[in-house]
């Protein structure tokens, strides 16, 4: 599996912990969205996190 560098990012920063919440994020994307009534949701391709 290649990981895109926002969820290497994820992983490198927070680990075991990072993997789980990726594990979760879709599940949470469809919560929130659900609750606030948002659609039609895309990925964004380029997103990295970067904390300085």
């Amino acid at each position: 599996m290649t990981l895109c560098g926002f969820e290497s990012n994820i992983i490198n920063i927070y680990g075991e912990k990072g993997k789980a919440w990726l594990n979760e994020l879709p599940k949470l994307i469809d919560q929130i969205s659900l609750r606030l009534e948002l659609h039609d949701l895309n990925p964004i391709s380029n997103l990295i996190a970067k904390f300085t």
